[in-house]
Protein backbone atom coordinates (compact mmCIF):
# COMPACT_ATOMS: atom_id res chain seq x y z
CA UNK A 1 0.00 0.00 0.00
CA UNK A 2 2.56 2.13 0.93
CA UNK A 3 7.04 2.53 0.22
CA UNK A 4 8.76 2.97 3.46
CA UNK A 5 11.86 3.35 1.79
CA UNK A 6 14.04 6.44 1.84
CA UNK A 7 13.64 7.97 -1.77
CA UNK A 8 16.62 10.23 -2.93
CA UNK A 9 15.73 13.90 -2.02
CA UNK A 10 16.14 16.23 -5.42
CA UNK A 11 16.04 19.52 -3.70
CA UNK A 12 18.90 18.98 -1.13
CA UNK A 13 22.81 20.27 -2.58
CA UNK A 14 24.52 16.84 -3.05
CA UNK A 15 28.31 18.77 -2.52
CA UNK A 16 26.69 20.11 0.98
CA UNK A 17 25.25 16.82 1.78
CA UNK A 18 28.38 14.51 1.12
CA UNK A 19 30.62 17.02 2.93
CA UNK A 20 28.49 16.93 5.80
CA UNK A 21 28.16 13.51 5.60
CA UNK A 22 31.90 13.09 5.85
CA UNK A 23 31.90 15.35 9.03
CA UNK A 24 29.40 13.37 10.57
CA UNK A 25 30.94 10.06 9.97
CA UNK A 26 34.79 11.63 11.14
CA UNK A 27 33.50 12.96 14.07
CA UNK A 28 32.26 9.88 15.02
CA UNK A 29 35.19 7.67 14.64
CA UNK A 30 38.41 7.72 11.69
CA UNK A 31 37.76 5.69 8.46
CA UNK A 32 39.41 4.43 5.25
CA UNK A 33 38.51 5.52 1.90
CA UNK A 34 36.97 2.11 1.27
CA UNK A 35 34.65 2.87 4.49
CA UNK A 36 33.69 6.39 3.63
CA UNK A 37 32.90 5.16 -0.22
CA UNK A 38 30.61 2.51 1.54
CA UNK A 39 28.78 4.62 3.29
CA UNK A 40 28.28 6.75 0.46
CA UNK A 41 27.12 3.81 -1.51
CA UNK A 42 24.82 2.87 1.28
CA UNK A 43 23.35 6.65 2.05
CA UNK A 44 19.89 6.71 0.20
CA UNK A 45 21.16 10.36 -0.90
CA UNK A 46 24.00 9.11 -2.66
CA UNK A 47 23.64 5.44 -3.35
CA UNK A 48 27.25 4.99 -5.24
CA UNK A 49 30.34 5.27 -4.81
CA UNK A 50 32.57 7.85 -5.42
CA UNK A 51 36.21 8.78 -7.07
CA UNK A 52 39.26 9.55 -5.19
CA UNK A 53 39.15 13.44 -6.50
CA UNK A 54 35.92 13.78 -5.36
CA UNK A 55 36.15 12.97 -1.80
CA UNK A 56 39.60 15.15 -1.98
CA UNK A 57 37.61 17.72 -3.08
CA UNK A 58 35.44 17.31 -0.31
CA UNK A 59 38.47 17.19 2.75
CA UNK A 60 39.77 20.09 1.22
CA UNK A 61 36.71 22.10 1.54
CA UNK A 62 36.60 20.92 5.29
CA UNK A 63 39.66 22.15 5.75
CA UNK A 64 39.35 25.35 3.64
CA UNK A 65 36.23 25.57 6.51
CA UNK A 66 38.95 25.14 9.43
CA UNK A 67 38.94 21.28 10.17
CA UNK A 68 42.11 19.30 10.65
CA UNK A 69 42.36 15.96 9.00
CA UNK A 70 44.85 13.73 9.64
CA UNK A 71 46.05 12.04 6.10
CA UNK A 72 46.24 8.50 5.60
CA UNK A 73 49.54 6.77 6.11
CA UNK A 74 51.14 3.40 7.22
CA UNK A 75 50.70 5.00 10.99
CA UNK A 76 47.25 5.69 11.26
CA UNK A 77 45.97 2.30 9.23
CA UNK A 78 45.24 4.31 6.13
CA UNK A 79 43.00 6.16 7.89
CA UNK A 80 41.32 9.65 7.42
CA UNK A 81 41.54 11.32 10.95
CA UNK A 82 40.01 14.70 12.03
CA UNK A 83 42.02 16.07 14.37
CA UNK A 84 39.75 19.27 15.28
CA UNK A 85 37.00 21.26 13.58
CA UNK A 86 35.74 24.72 14.61
CA UNK A 87 33.09 23.95 16.18
CA UNK A 88 33.60 23.95 20.28
CA UNK A 89 30.84 23.82 22.92
CA UNK A 90 31.36 27.50 23.52
CA UNK A 91 29.57 29.09 20.34
CA UNK A 92 28.14 32.37 20.39
CA UNK A 93 24.88 32.88 20.56
CA UNK A 94 24.75 34.02 16.78
CA UNK A 95 26.53 30.63 15.71
CA UNK A 96 23.87 28.83 17.60
CA UNK A 97 20.82 30.98 15.46
CA UNK A 98 23.11 29.77 11.92
CA UNK A 99 23.05 26.11 13.31
CA UNK A 100 19.44 26.02 13.83
CA UNK A 101 18.26 28.00 10.58
CA UNK A 102 20.52 24.94 8.83
CA UNK A 103 18.39 22.59 11.03
CA UNK A 104 15.32 24.24 10.31
CA UNK A 105 16.13 23.65 6.59
CA UNK A 106 16.98 20.49 6.11
CA UNK A 107 14.26 19.31 8.76
CA UNK A 108 11.74 20.59 5.17
CA UNK A 109 13.72 18.16 3.03
CA UNK A 110 15.21 14.55 5.34
CA UNK A 111 13.18 11.86 6.18
CA UNK A 112 12.39 11.20 9.76
CA UNK A 113 15.44 8.92 9.76
CA UNK A 114 17.88 11.14 8.33
CA UNK A 115 16.49 13.98 11.31
CA UNK A 116 17.33 12.31 14.04
CA UNK A 117 20.44 11.35 12.58
CA UNK A 118 21.09 15.21 11.45
CA UNK A 119 20.13 15.70 15.52
CA UNK A 120 22.94 13.44 16.58
CA UNK A 121 25.52 15.07 14.63
CA UNK A 122 24.37 18.47 16.07
CA UNK A 123 24.95 17.35 19.14
CA UNK A 124 28.36 16.13 18.49
CA UNK A 125 29.25 19.49 17.39
CA UNK A 126 28.07 21.30 20.15
CA UNK A 127 29.33 18.94 22.96
CA UNK A 128 32.98 18.49 21.38
CA UNK A 129 35.62 19.65 22.64
CA UNK A 130 38.27 21.11 20.97
CA UNK A 131 41.27 21.39 23.10
CA UNK A 132 42.82 24.66 20.42
CA UNK A 133 39.76 26.07 20.48
CA UNK A 134 38.70 28.86 23.19
CA UNK A 135 35.42 31.26 22.86
CA UNK A 136 33.44 33.22 25.58
CA UNK A 137 30.22 31.76 27.05
CA UNK A 138 27.39 32.04 24.59
CA UNK A 139 25.57 34.82 25.77
CA UNK A 140 22.41 33.45 26.99
CA UNK A 141 24.15 31.38 29.40
CA UNK A 142 24.48 32.48 33.10
CA UNK A 143 27.77 33.56 34.35
CA UNK A 144 28.68 31.79 37.29
CA UNK A 145 31.86 32.22 39.32
CA UNK A 146 34.92 30.51 38.18
CA UNK A 147 35.19 27.25 39.24
CA UNK A 148 38.08 24.30 38.81
CA UNK A 149 38.18 20.74 38.70
CA UNK A 150 34.74 18.86 39.23
CA UNK A 151 32.95 22.08 39.35
CA UNK A 152 34.24 23.25 36.63
CA UNK A 153 33.69 20.19 34.36
CA UNK A 154 30.18 20.35 35.76
CA UNK A 155 29.34 23.87 34.89
CA UNK A 156 30.73 23.02 31.00
CA UNK A 157 28.19 20.40 30.78
CA UNK A 158 25.52 22.32 32.10
CA UNK A 159 26.52 25.19 29.60
CA UNK A 160 26.56 22.26 26.67
CA UNK A 161 23.14 21.04 27.63
CA UNK A 162 21.93 24.46 27.48
CA UNK A 163 23.30 25.29 23.65
CA UNK A 164 21.45 21.81 23.10
CA UNK A 165 18.29 22.98 24.43
CA UNK A 166 18.90 26.38 22.79
CA UNK A 167 19.59 24.72 19.52
CA UNK A 168 15.91 22.81 19.56
CA UNK A 169 14.22 25.85 20.82
CA UNK A 170 15.33 27.95 17.91
CA UNK A 171 14.68 25.37 15.38
CA UNK A 172 11.11 24.89 16.48
CA UNK A 173 12.06 21.25 16.93
CA UNK A 174 11.63 18.45 19.64
CA UNK A 175 14.75 16.82 20.92
CA UNK A 176 13.85 12.78 20.95
CA UNK A 177 16.45 11.54 22.96
CA UNK A 178 14.34 10.39 25.56
CA UNK A 179 11.52 8.25 22.93
CA UNK A 180 14.29 6.44 21.41
CA UNK A 181 12.88 3.32 22.85
CA UNK A 182 9.24 4.56 21.53
CA UNK A 183 10.69 5.21 18.09
CA UNK A 184 12.48 1.94 17.98
CA UNK A 185 9.20 0.00 18.40
CA UNK A 186 6.79 1.95 16.26
CA UNK A 187 9.94 1.60 13.43
CA UNK A 188 9.94 -2.06 13.59
CA UNK A 189 6.09 -1.92 13.58
CA UNK A 190 6.14 0.15 10.44
CA UNK A 191 8.72 -1.21 8.66
CA UNK A 192 8.34 -4.90 9.79
CA UNK A 193 6.17 -6.44 11.61
CA UNK A 194 2.93 -4.38 9.88
CA UNK A 195 0.23 -6.22 11.20
CA UNK A 196 1.19 -5.26 15.51
CA UNK A 197 -1.45 -4.02 17.52
CA UNK A 198 -0.29 -1.77 20.06
CA UNK A 199 -2.22 -0.30 22.88
CA UNK A 200 -0.79 3.14 23.79
CA UNK A 201 -1.43 5.90 26.61
CA UNK A 202 -1.54 9.24 25.37
CA UNK A 203 -1.27 13.15 26.56
CA UNK A 204 -3.89 14.30 24.15
CA UNK A 205 -3.92 18.57 24.19
CA UNK A 206 -7.67 18.19 24.10
CA UNK A 207 -8.57 14.95 26.30
CA UNK A 208 -5.77 14.92 28.72
CA UNK A 209 -3.97 11.30 29.31
CA UNK A 210 -5.98 8.52 27.50
CA UNK A 211 -5.76 5.25 26.39
CA UNK A 212 -6.63 3.54 23.24
CA UNK A 213 -5.58 0.59 20.71
CA UNK A 214 -3.68 2.19 17.95
CA UNK A 215 -2.61 -0.03 14.29
CA UNK A 216 0.59 2.01 13.50
CA UNK A 217 1.29 2.54 9.57
CA UNK A 218 4.07 5.24 9.14
CA UNK A 219 6.47 7.34 10.44
CA UNK A 220 6.93 11.00 9.28
CA UNK A 221 8.49 14.17 10.44
CA UNK A 222 6.58 17.22 9.92
CA UNK A 223 6.66 21.16 11.41
CA UNK A 224 9.85 19.92 13.76
CA UNK A 225 8.15 16.78 15.28
CA UNK A 226 7.87 13.38 14.52
CA UNK A 227 4.37 11.55 14.12
CA UNK A 228 2.89 8.00 13.73
CA UNK A 229 -0.05 8.08 11.38
CA UNK A 230 -2.32 4.95 11.96
CA UNK A 231 -5.90 3.33 12.58
CA UNK A 232 -8.11 3.57 16.19
CA UNK A 233 -11.05 1.75 16.59
CA UNK A 234 -12.85 5.12 17.47
CA UNK A 235 -12.13 6.91 13.88
CA UNK A 236 -13.54 5.64 10.76
CA UNK A 237 -10.03 7.48 9.09
CA UNK A 238 -6.53 7.73 10.22
CA UNK A 239 -5.00 9.48 13.06
CA UNK A 240 -1.36 11.07 13.23
CA UNK A 241 -0.16 10.89 17.07
CA UNK A 242 2.70 13.19 18.32
CA UNK A 243 5.42 10.53 19.40
CA UNK A 244 6.55 12.66 22.14
CA UNK A 245 2.99 12.68 23.39
CA UNK A 246 2.83 9.07 23.74
CA UNK A 247 3.71 7.68 27.60
CA UNK A 248 3.37 3.87 27.21
CA UNK A 249 3.00 1.58 24.50
CA UNK A 250 3.06 -2.23 24.47
CA UNK A 251 1.91 -4.69 22.01
CA UNK A 252 -1.68 -6.30 22.39
CA UNK A 253 -3.45 -9.62 21.42
CA UNK A 254 -6.81 -8.38 20.38
CA UNK A 255 -7.50 -10.35 16.84
CA UNK A 256 -10.96 -8.87 16.55
CA UNK A 257 -9.39 -5.10 16.32
CA UNK A 258 -6.48 -5.84 14.51
CA UNK A 259 -8.36 -7.76 11.86
CA UNK A 260 -10.89 -4.76 11.67
CA UNK A 261 -8.10 -1.88 11.06
CA UNK A 262 -5.89 -4.21 9.11
CA UNK A 263 -9.08 -4.32 6.90
CA UNK A 264 -9.92 -0.32 7.00
CA UNK A 265 -5.82 0.29 5.71
CA UNK A 266 -6.80 -1.07 2.83
CA UNK A 267 -9.81 0.69 2.11
CA UNK A 268 -8.67 3.20 -0.33
CA UNK A 269 -10.66 5.94 -2.52
CA UNK A 270 -9.72 7.14 -6.23
CA UNK A 271 -9.87 10.64 -6.92
CA UNK A 272 -10.39 12.26 -10.30
CA UNK A 273 -9.84 15.89 -10.67
CA UNK A 274 -9.65 18.92 -13.47
CA UNK A 275 -7.42 21.13 -12.34
CA UNK A 276 -6.99 24.14 -14.65
CA UNK A 277 -3.19 25.29 -15.25
CA UNK A 278 -3.08 28.13 -18.51
CA UNK A 279 0.74 26.70 -18.85
CA UNK A 280 2.03 23.27 -18.00
CA UNK A 281 5.18 24.45 -15.82
CA UNK A 282 2.99 26.09 -12.90
CA UNK A 283 2.20 22.94 -11.51
CA UNK A 284 4.12 19.85 -10.77
CA UNK A 285 1.90 18.32 -8.46
CA UNK A 286 0.09 18.21 -5.24
CA UNK A 287 3.18 17.38 -3.25
CA UNK A 288 1.55 14.94 -1.08
CA UNK A 289 2.18 12.03 0.88
CA UNK A 290 1.38 9.15 2.07
CA UNK A 291 1.56 11.09 5.69
CA UNK A 292 -1.36 13.19 3.95
CA UNK A 293 -3.45 10.22 3.26
CA UNK A 294 -2.18 10.11 -0.39
CA UNK A 295 -0.67 7.13 -1.37
CA UNK A 296 -0.34 7.59 -5.35
CA UNK A 297 -1.02 10.54 -7.44
CA UNK A 298 -0.85 10.54 -11.68
CA UNK A 299 -0.92 13.69 -14.11
CA UNK A 300 -2.10 13.80 -17.06
CA UNK A 301 -1.83 17.38 -19.05
CA UNK A 302 -4.49 18.41 -21.18
CA UNK A 303 -3.53 21.12 -23.88
CA UNK A 304 -6.25 23.06 -25.43
CA UNK A 305 -6.31 25.74 -28.17
CA UNK A 306 -8.01 27.88 -25.46
CA UNK A 307 -4.97 29.25 -22.64
CA UNK A 308 -8.27 28.87 -20.01
CA UNK A 309 -9.20 25.03 -21.11
CA UNK A 310 -6.11 23.70 -20.33
CA UNK A 311 -5.52 21.56 -17.81
CA UNK A 312 -4.11 18.39 -15.70
CA UNK A 313 -6.52 15.32 -15.05
CA UNK A 314 -5.63 14.34 -11.52
CA UNK A 315 -5.66 10.96 -10.08
CA UNK A 316 -5.35 10.59 -6.65
CA UNK A 317 -5.49 7.45 -4.48
CA UNK A 318 -6.13 8.41 -1.21
CA UNK A 319 -7.25 6.73 2.60
CA UNK A 320 -8.76 10.20 3.59
CA UNK A 321 -9.79 13.59 2.40
CA UNK A 322 -8.57 16.02 4.34
CA UNK A 323 -4.89 16.86 3.18
CA UNK A 324 -6.33 16.83 -0.64
CA UNK A 325 -9.65 18.97 0.57
CA UNK A 326 -6.84 21.40 2.59
CA UNK A 327 -5.30 21.63 -1.03
CA UNK A 328 -8.05 22.49 -3.48
CA UNK A 329 -9.26 25.10 -1.06
CA UNK A 330 -5.97 26.94 -1.08
CA UNK A 331 -5.08 26.38 -4.54
CA UNK A 332 -5.12 29.21 -6.81
CA UNK A 333 -6.35 27.15 -9.88
CA UNK A 334 -9.59 26.57 -10.82
CA UNK A 335 -10.76 22.73 -10.77
CA UNK A 336 -13.79 20.56 -10.98
CA UNK A 337 -14.20 16.99 -9.14
CA UNK A 338 -14.71 14.33 -11.78
CA UNK A 339 -15.11 11.62 -9.37
CA UNK A 340 -16.45 10.54 -6.70
CA UNK A 341 -19.84 12.21 -6.28
CA UNK A 342 -19.14 12.34 -2.19
CA UNK A 343 -16.46 13.79 -2.62
CA UNK A 344 -17.95 16.57 -4.32
CA UNK A 345 -20.91 16.65 -1.81
CA UNK A 346 -18.12 16.37 1.36
CA UNK A 347 -16.22 19.50 -0.09
CA UNK A 348 -19.34 21.37 -0.89
CA UNK A 349 -20.31 20.99 2.43
CA UNK A 350 -16.88 22.27 4.02
CA UNK A 351 -16.89 25.38 1.40
CA UNK A 352 -20.60 26.40 2.68
CA UNK A 353 -19.09 25.98 6.12
CA UNK A 354 -16.48 27.98 5.94
CA UNK A 355 -18.39 30.45 3.95
CA UNK A 356 -21.07 30.97 6.85
CA UNK A 357 -18.42 30.82 9.25
CA UNK A 358 -16.91 34.19 7.75
CA UNK A 359 -20.11 35.90 6.95
CA UNK A 360 -20.65 35.56 10.52
CA UNK A 361 -17.70 36.70 11.54
CA UNK A 362 -17.44 39.81 9.19
CA UNK A 363 -21.33 40.51 10.77
CA UNK A 364 -19.81 40.87 14.29
CA UNK A 365 -17.16 43.02 12.98
CA UNK A 366 -19.95 45.83 11.75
Amino acid sequence: MMQNAIKKNKSINSTAYRIYRILEWLIDKPLTLTEINMRFKNDPQIGKFLSSDSVLFYFNTLKAIGCKIQRPSPRNNFHYRLLYHPYGFALSNQSINLLAAVKQTLQNAFCHQEILELDIFFKKILTTENPSYHQPVIDYVPHSKTTTGANQNKSAGHEKQLQIKALFEKSRSVDYANFESHIKILENICNINKQLLIDVEYNSPVKGKENFLFLPELLFYEEGALYVRGERPEFSFPSSLRVDRINTLSPTEDKKWLTVLSARQKELLVIEIQLFVPKKELFEGTGLKPQHGVYQETLHWVDHAEPEQCHYRVTLTVRDFFYIKQFLLASPFLFKILQPDYFLVDLKTALETLSAYYEKDNQLKY
